[in-house]
């Protein structure tokens, strides 16, 4: 996905901005079921190191 804008990035608190500028960004991801509307949010989440996890919370979705 493409954030040109950075509103998702905004949105899910991937960015912090100061005006017109980045002063920080955090890593993560953000999943969601389409059926049922359900969302995880995971900041500052190194997804490599922690795969099987990611995978069991995609599931439960």
């Amino acid at each position: 996905m493409t954030d040109y804008q950075g509103e998702f990035g905004q949105k899910f608190g991937f960015l912090d901005l100061d005006g017109n500028q980045v002063v920080g960004y955090e890593r993560g991801y953000v999943g969601v079921n389409p059926e049922t509307e359900n969302m995880v949010v995971e900041i500052d989440y190194l997804i490599g190191e922690k795969i099987k996890e990611v995978l069991k919370k995609m599931e439960e979705l």
